[in-house]
């Protein structure tokens, strides 16, 4: 890879505290729409969101607590989940608003394996290494990414940073991804002056390779690398662009392949199974499936379509918190309610081009910020703004309203601050 060197430009300073503290505000005050949620509820919409008088009839399949565990006792939100699913023990990472990273054993019903306080500002993903599930990042609008092992947890292994300006002018980190090969670390910026930056990392060393800055116009807020070919890389902005990349290439014009108009901010991407196809959701609750080929989304919905297919009373009050492939031509939508506690949390699946309410979640307990799916054994995890951690089982559905299986772990004690 051979990027452009980030002494060619001019200026790469840090931006003011004042874009830091209104991130770290958006991060621990608004719903996951990226709107105040008093802004989002209809004050005169009932406890009972569902629209169908049948008790959600419509509905094909529940899904009942596993097991969850509360983070802490204090007021935190868990901003961010990664897992892997391929082996019997089941790590989890956590990235909580309080700027610790707790890491959970979910074969042992979310046992805490690693708790620290692991940046000194916002963190804005965590990704673990499937290999061996001893090794996971943290990314942080402190300007660094941390790889961390848990074999050796009382400091990360490795910092990436971009210092070309010294230590005193890092560039924020908004997101970032690790290659499937394990080869780069991409870490996005927010708009710093009047460039946004896509940097490169050798995941062996901390120095900055180089980077992009010439493709997008505004924060960026999305970078996925595709899991079948770890050259291709999606980046997303607030500027209403998502840009595949093929960071094999030897400069920027030559990696963009192709820029997608989504219109809106975007708030979430990811890669499908099958060969570069994505989705992505919107901070207008829009949703759309693209093929990495195409000039226009194959599929797109918008608020109001999904609000109807979760059976809300008030499409106005629906948010989306993530896309997960179902099957090759099948998507399901993980979405919900703003009303109240924000308990109300659905699945609409995508197939022969229609959106229709599929799963419940009974129970709930917060407004979902993140969530991880296991294909395989059909298990969902979530978490979010009251700080719970909750795996969802797939369990047989009556189309009632009823109590099922208790299946909560409940444990005399909780990791607190």
């Amino acid at each position: 890879m051979d990027l452009k060197a980030l002494t060619d430009r001019d200026s790469a300073t840090r931006p003011s505290a004042i874009l830091s503290l209104a991130m770290e505000s958006f991060n621990s005050t608004t719903s996951p729409t990226g709107s105040p949620i008093s802004d989002l509820i209809d004050e005169n919409e009932s406890a009972d969101e569902c629209e169908n008088t049948d008790a959600c009839s419509s509905f094909e399949k529940s899904y009942g607590i596993e097991c969850e565990e509360a983070v802490s006792l204090q007021s935190v939100y868990v901003l961010h989940l990664d897992a892997c699913f391929q082996d019997a023990s089941v790590k989890l990472i956590s990235g909580l608003s309080d700027y610790r990273c707790i890491v959970y054993d979910i074969s042992t019903y979310l046992t805490a394996t690693f708790s620290s306080i692991v940046h000194e500002d916002v963190i804005t993903d965590v990704k673990i290494v499937a290999e061996g599930e001893q090794k996971f990042y943290t990314g942080s609008l402190d300007g660094t990414i941390k790889l961390w092992d848990l074999r050796t947890p009382a400091s990360p292994a490795l910092i990436f940073k971009d210092d070309s300006d010294g230590d005193a002018n890092l560039k924020p980190i908004s997101c970032f991804d690790v290659s499937s090969d394990q080869k780069f670390v991409c870490g996005g910026t927010p708009l710093v002056e009047a460039d946004s930056y896509l940097l490169f990392w050798d995941s062996r060393k901390s120095s900055v390779l180089g980077g992009y800055w010439e493709t997008h116009t505004d924060d960026v807020t999305q970078v996925k690398f595709s899991a079948r070919q770890p050259n291709l890389m999606l980046s997303s902005s607030t500027d209403g662009l998502v840009n595949l990349f093929d960071v094999s290439h030897s400069n920027e014009d030559d990696a963009l392949q192709n820029s997608f108009n989504v219109d809106a901010a975007v708030r979430k991407l990811r890669w499908f199974d099958q060969e570069r196809t994505f989705g992505c959701i919107t901070d207008m609750e829009t949703v759309q499936m693209w093929r990495a080929d195409d000039a226009e989304p194959t599929q797109q919905f918008d608020r109001q379509t999904l609000g109807k297919a979760i059976e809300l009373k008030s499409w106005k009050n629906a948010y989306a918190c993530d896309v997960y492939a179902a099957s090759v031509d099948d998507a399901l939508i993980l979405s919900g309610s703003n009303v109240g506690k924000g308990d109300y949390l659905k699945l609409a699946k995508l197939a022969d081009g229609e959106l229709n309410p599929y799963a419940t979640f009974e129970k709930n307990k917060q407004l979902v910020r993140c969530s991880c799916y296991d294909a395989r054994h059909d298990k969902f995890i979530t978490a979010g703004e009251s700080g719970v951690i909750s795996v969802w089982k797939a369990e047989e559905y009556t189309g009632e309203k009823m109590s099922l299986k208790e299946r909560t772990k409940k444990k005399r004690s909780h990791l607190s601050t």
